[in-house]
């Protein structure tokens, strides 16, 4: 299996949990072909750069996924045939570019708590990790210092 990642664009005048229906189709759809879906993250809408089938917005969904290569143009038909999606796109990544792929904070936080489920970290908790991780980040910009 090869590590994919598509996203796509919902029609704006969906409701929250018709994209959510929409999105549970294409987890079915990966799912019924021996995919594995890796990371979920819903942008929510968003200003289109032009105009798709007369809308200027559009509701984002972006995943990423393990795939057999037959997979992929099973999903990208899905993708065509679906009258609430205006647009898609489904890209191979290669493995030598995964380091350079950020995911979104939720998301590391949802896969930390995933693997401590599974294994033991030694004696640091899910949640000292996160807070660990948050302050790194928050660390990273210039400290002040008090002045008299």
């Amino acid at each position: 299996m090869n590590r994919y990642e598509s996203i796509f664009i919902c029609n704006p005048q969906l409701a929250a949990e018709q994209v959510n229906d929409q999105l549970e189709k294409i987890k079915a759809v990966i799912k019924r072909g021996n995919g594995e879906i890796i990371s979920v993250d819903n942008w929510g809408k968003r200003q289109l750069a032009y105009p798709l089938k007369g809308y200027r917005e559009g509701c984002y969904i972006y995943l990423q996924l393990n795939l057999p290569p037959q997979l992929v143009s099973e999903l990208n038909n899905y993708y065509l045939v679906s009258e609430n999606i205006l647009r898609h796109l489904t890209i191979r990544i290669n493995e030598k570019h995964l380091k350079y792929i950020i995911p979104h904070p939720d998301a590391v936080l949802t896969l930390i708590k995933e693997k401590d489920k599974e294994s033991e970290l030694g004696d640091k908790s899910v949640e000292a990790k996160a807070e660990e991780t948050k302050k790194e980040e928050e660390g990273d910009g210039a400290k002040a210092v008090a002045v008299e």
